[in-house]
């Protein structure tokens, strides 16, 4: 979700230096430009060999009295560093840093160097090269690092005269898809504060506001915060610019289940299964609720109508994924503590009641039959992913065998029992 990311390709520069300039200087720019004239040619080699030279030259020249407080000499040179970004065997995250350098020493000699026509250019492949190194870092987890140079980007972008980037489309791009990744790095780097802000302004941001992950990530650097209610804000006003999204949808029902509000979690639930007919997971969720409600409804009729309706929610789960291992489980909870219940109302018979006994067995019974084939179905799906079981799926395997085990064991097939028992044991 979060890490799809966009690698700008660096572009091709033409060379600044239009001024006479001194030996080591001008060999510089000759080297330069025959090095992006190879380049053009595709000729790797001969474009790495000018490039070392023009290096080579250009730092002798940023030494010598001549010439190393010329303003040109250093623009060279922060030139000849951004194209050793261009060439495979040449690129380190170096060359970005001595072009800065270079770029800032040459106007620090002459302002009337950010009026050069190629000084936008400049820059802007600056701004790119340092988003790549943001990104390398964020692809490797290092979200302080990304967090860094993704400033470096909006100080390399930042607009230093007016209109200056009207001829590079591409800056505005840049800028924005680099804050929203910054964003992402301060929220994994545990900066919530900075992560909810420059999210604020990214869900403005025309060119990157269509994505809903803008809101999620929001929505949990609140949640991180124990901010609840603007967490619930952030989640409603990202639910309606994004109905269908489905992690929104998942996380604000989370909100309402973990809250307590069972009651408008099951609303919710309700909303989601009408716009994702075919969510397993989500009819799934919807049927739990609906047997929680039945077990704490007071009204017998309002507890007879929630278990409808959590039966057929969990039937309908089951029809889209029957080798769900969760699914059968509870589909054989469901039925197992139904017949729970005719147990305790037969244990507290007095003796004159057997007939009643006899029948409620009966009755109870037939109840636990139901069960199992559901409890085997959940059983036999984890047995087959044994290995790659979550945390959570252990638990619901290791119910399964309990209650495949209690069940057998009422209907006195101890040769079950047994097999059963020693799963659980090798289980352990």
């Amino acid at each position: 979700m979060l890490k799809r990311l966009i690698l700008f390709s660096s572009l091709g520069l033409l060379s600044l230096s239009t001024f006479a300039q001194k030996a080591k200087v001008r060999e510089a720019t000759r080297e330069l430009n025959a090095a992006i004239e190879a380049r053009a040619k595709q000729d790797s080699n001969k474009e790495k060999e000018s490039l070392k030279k023009a290096i080579s030259a250009i730092d002798e020249a940023t030494k010598h009295e001549k010439t190393k407080d010329n303003s040109d000499t250093w623009l060279t040179k922060a030139e000849i560093h951004i194209n050793l970004n261009h060439n495979k065997d040449l690129q380190s995250h170096e060359n970005t840093y001595e072009a800065t350098k270079a770029l800032e020493k040459a106007v620090a000699l002459d302002e009337k160097v950010m009026r050069n026509p190629g000084y936008p250019q400049l820059k802007f492949q600056l701004g790119v090269d340092y988003y790549n190194i943001a990104v390398q870092a964020y692809q490797a987890s290092d979200y302080k690092k990304a967090f860094e140079q993704f400033d470096e980007v909006k100080n390399t972008l930042k607009e230093e005269r007016k209109n200056m980037f009207k001829d590079l489309p591409m800056v505005d791009t840049v800028r924005s898809q680099s804050s929203l990744l910054q964003g992402y790095a301060a929220f994994y780097a545990e900066k919530n504060d900075d992560a909810i802000a420059i999210f604020q302004e990214a869900k403005n941001d025309p060119i990157v506001n269509q994505d809903p992950n803008i809101y999620y990530i929001m929505a949990e650097a609140y949640k991180k915060k124990k901010d609840m209610d603007a967490m619930l804000k952030t989640l409603e006003e990202g639910r309606e610019k994004f109905p269908e999204d489905e992690n929104l949808s998942t996380l604000e029902l989370n909100y309402y289940l973990e809250s307590g509000n069972v009651d408008k979690m099951l609303s919710k639930l309700k909303e989601a299964v009408k716009a994702n007919p075919n969510d397993p997971e989500l009819i799934f969720n919807l049927g739990i609720i609906q047997a929680d409600l039945a077990n704490n409804a007071k009204d017998e009729n309002e507890k007879k109508q929630y278990n409808k309706d959590a039966l057929k929610s969990y039937e309908k789960a089951l029809a889209l994924d029957p080798q769900n291992g969760k699914f059968n489980y509870q589909m054989g909870a469901f039925h197992f503590n139904k017949a729970a219940v005719i147990n305790s109302e037969m244990q507290s018979l007095p003796i004159s009641e057997q007939k009643k006994y006899d029948a409620l067995e009966l009755e109870r019974n037939k109840i636990f039959e139901e069960a199992i084939p559901f409890l085997e179905d959940a059983r036999m799906s984890f047995q087959r992913n044994a290995r790659n079981l979550s945390h959570n799926d252990k638990i619901f395997y290791k119910q399964s065998l309990e209650a495949l085990s209690n069940i057998y064991a009422i209907l006195n097939k101890m040769d079950l029992v047994k097999e059963i028992r020693d799963e659980m044991d090798s289980f352990k």
